[in-house]
């Protein structure tokens, strides 16, 4: 099980995923993006679904892709897509009844002397672009529940890779067998690989702006519920909400100079 998200942001395509593979009788950890350089450009995919078969599938797009043109690097990453789906899962005499079998992939393809990178996703032998975000595996309502409301194309990267945080945090919070550290690839549009992970750890500092994010920002989503609620309720009054509204104006400043001291002292490694 898994969530995974891809973003088209100002200067290329962001793909992130959380860790945690659950099987029958065990869970693991285990990077579910894999990325990779072939003649035709850059490269980089993120499952969900069936790990074994996504990535066979993965693994068969980096051999017969290394040394495919850029002009036809798309039309064959396709056929491949095609005929792996179909012998992998809808060859597989318990295709309808087991949806164990499926997978779902995410890409993000910058060809070879191209200024852009783009995003894809598939949906069983099928591959169209995606021009803003996107969602795949158990968690993806949730996540796009949280994106929605806070996302645009051509958003910063930064702040594209906070947007991710949140949602990935709370899918792992609340979604079974989504968790572990959350893993993110930023392709650029110049064709660079940039990745990323969040590891956090109950009584460990954090290392990063994200993983200060993934650690607190519950807090202040319960917090900020709680606000909205006290705004609406008609027992409450002005003095009383008042007071609610100063204390979490006070702990939202408090956490902030909190933060903004820990970059500035270099506590917090660069997340890229």
């Amino acid at each position: 099980m898994t969530i995974a998200a891809g973003f088209v942001y100002d200067n290329g395509v962001m793909l992130c995923a959380d860790t945690e593979i659950t099987g029958w009788g065990m869970k693991l950890q285990s990077g579910k993006i894999k990325s990779f350089r072939v003649d035709g450009g850059t490269i980089s995919m993120a499952y969900a679904g069936n790990a074994s078969f996504a990535i066979s599938t993965i693994q068969k797009c980096q051999r017969k892709l290394l040394n495919i043109k850029a002009a036809d690097t798309l039309q064959e990453l396709e056929r491949i897509l095609d005929k792996e789906y179909r012998r992998n899962v809808l060859s597989h005499p318990g295709h309808a009844s087991d949806p164990n079998l499926a997978y779902q992939l995410l890409i993000a393809f910058h060809p070879e002397g191209a200024d852009q990178t783009d995003l894809y996703m598939t949906d069983q032998t099928s591959i169209h672009q995606v021009s803003g975000h996107t969602c795949i595996g158990i968690g993806e309502a949730l996540a796009h529940y949280l994106i929605l409301p806070n996302y645009t194309p051509g958003m910063a990267e930064k702040s594209v890779m906070s947007i991710a945080t949140i949602a990935l945090a709370a899918v792992k919070s609340y979604v079974p067998n989504c968790g572990g550290a959350s893993y993110y690839v930023s392709v650029t549009n110049d064709g660079s690989i940039k990745q990323a992970a969040t590891f956090v750890t109950i009584g460990a500092e954090a290392t990063t702006r994200m993983e200060w994010l993934e650690r607190d920002g519950a807090e202040f989503v319960q917090s900020g519920r709680r606000l909205l609620l006290a705004l609406v309720d008609p027992i409450i009054s002005d003095d009383a909400f008042d007071i609610i509204l100063e204390g979490f104006s006070m702990r939202a400043k408090a956490k902030r100079d909190e933060l903004n001291s820990s970059i500035a002292s270099g506590t917090f490694i660069n997340e890229f």
